[in-house]
């Protein structure tokens, strides 16, 4: 199993796959690509191996990154004898797979993310030689399929939809009632994530809710920004941003509602993780909420627009019994369609195909 990825929902997502491989496979290889600091994971029976590749973010540097991963890989599968390959290392990807075909080792890309890279060309030409080269492609859902395919227009005939794993013992909820006056939005503060909108609508709700505040949890580039713009609304008394924070359980279980206005989900953790923990979501964020949250199972989708989110907000907390009822459905869509049993008879089909060398 080889990951970029150190930190954020696709390490939570990534750290589960490796528990749930070490039921299938006798030894499970972890390694990965970093560029900062090394990782260590406290498990056990898994092998981990951390590899330094520079800290370059842009594609133009993606003949530099491959010429330092495909050394370390070559040495890594000439001293083991591997029969599959997942990867969450999405444009590394490249290097990966055409390295494994070389020594007949199927590969699985995962790809949990899309992002819309300023130099296309050179970016697409990077994930056509990681997927051409990939036994079969997994998706966080079908909206990413869709946009990822369309984007880089790339056909592939072996793709599987499976959703970001969630452990619902874990986010489970609290047993005392929430707190009503608190409402919970998570994310890095960047402008994809929409956080002027939910200000905005803030200050709708707080002149009719004045005892609500807002927790915003993350950090990012437009903290300055959003606080200014909370000053200038004359919301600072119901607005917090306390940065990140590691457990979140504790978090969701003392909020009234998730509001997430982000302009683009891939998948959204988030949503499920507060919809496990029976927190009702209003969201006007398109691709992965809008399956998530279909037919309103476990809150709204809105209109990009403050007035509009709102007033789903004033709904919920001034009608308790769909509230009550809301959270509870939501909860019990994670456990059927992401809980991490789920995943696991997902990934065991996936397993099966790619060591028999089929497709579904």
């Amino acid at each position: 199993m080889i990951s970029s990825t150190t930190y954020g929902g696709s390490f939570e997502s990534f750290k589960i796959t490796i528990e749930n491989a070490k039921k299938y496979f006798d030894n499970v290889y972890v390694v990965f690509l970093y560029r900062k600091s090394p990782v260590s994971l406290d498990m056990e029976g898994i092998y981990l191996q951390n590899i330094k590749i520079p800290d370059l973010h842009k594609v133009i540097f993606m003949p530099i990154l491959e010429a330092k991963i495909k050394p370390a890989l070559k040495n890594i599968l000439e001293n083991n004898d591997f029969d599959l390959i997942l990867s969450y290392a999405l444009i590394l990807t490249s290097s990966i797979g055409e390295l494994a075909k070389s020594y007949n080792i199927p590969v699985i890309l995962n790809i949990n993310s899309f992002t819309k890279f300023r130099a296309k060309p050179i970016a697409s030409h990077y994930f056509h030689k990681a997927c051409e080269n990939c036994w079969g492609l997994m998706f966080a859902s079908n909206t990413l399929r869709k946009d990822f395919m369309k984007y880089h227009n790339i056909t592939h005939s072996n793709t599987h939809i499976i959703p970001m794993p969630i452990d619902t013992e874990k986010f489970s909820p609290s047993d005392k009632p929430n707190n009503k006056d608190n409402l919970i939005a998570v994310g890095r503060l960047v402008k994809l994530k929409r956080y002027d909108l939910l200000l905005k609508a803030m200050s709708i709700i707080s002149r009719e809710k004045p005892s609500v505040k807002l927790i915003i949890v993350g950090d990012g580039p437009q903290r300055k920004k959003l606080q200014k713009i909370a000053s200038q609304l004359n919301i600072e008394k119901n607005v917090e941003f306390i940065g990140y924070r590691e457990n979140m359980v504790e978090i969701y279980r003392n909020g009234a509602i998730l509001v997430h206005p982000s302009e683009y989900e891939t998948f959204s953790r988030v949503i499920t993780e507060a919809l496990s923990c029976q927190v009702p979501v209003v969201s006007c964020s398109g691709g992965g909420p809008e399956e998530i949250l279909a037919d309103d199972t476990g809150g709204f989708l809105v209109e990009p627009r403050p007035d509009k989110i709102a007033e789903k907000v004033i709904f919920l907390l001034e009608n308790p019994k769909i509230y009550a009822k809301l959270g509870a459905q939501g909860r019990k869509r994670v456990i059927q369609h992401y809980s991490i049993p789920v995943f696991a008879k997902r990934m065991e089909k996936i397993y099966k195909l790619a060591l028999e060398g089929d497709y579904e």
